[in-house]
């Protein structure tokens, strides 16, 4: 079976799949409902590299329009989206402080023990 990544360079394959692990060694498995978010932060990592390269080679500025380089605009909104992605799956480190993974409910267990 093709991997969800496959399209992505071997750099993103190798960061989501990681990404996937944290989520699995956290959660114990990766909801499906989480595979949106997932592909939006694939994406959105290879639309901020592919950015970045287009800005190393073209400049930040426009030094005949003294303008910048209207690709900040879009690197800025990648970076914004992946510091969100990251946060509500509870891949940054502030993030992961925040979510209380609920454990096991034992009220049962607890009140049968107190009647025996």
């Amino acid at each position: 079976m093709k991997s969800k990544y496959s399209k992505y360079s071997s750099d993103i394959q190798s960061f989501m799949n990681g990404v996937e692990k944290h989520l699995i060694s956290r959660y114990g498995e990766i909801d499906e409902s989480w595979n949106l978010s997932l592909i939006l932060l694939a994406d959105t990592i290879q639309t901020y590299n592919e950015c970045q390269k287009i800005l190393s080679a073209e400049g930040y500025y426009n030094k005949q329009t003294k303008l910048k380089n209207p690709l900040l605009s879009t690197v800025k909104d990648c970076v914004a989206t992946i510091n969100k992605i990251t946060s509500l799956l509870g891949c940054s480190p502030w993030s992961a402080s925040k979510i209380k993974i609920s454990e096991a409910d034992d009220t049962d267990d607890f009140l049968e023990n107190l009647t025996k």
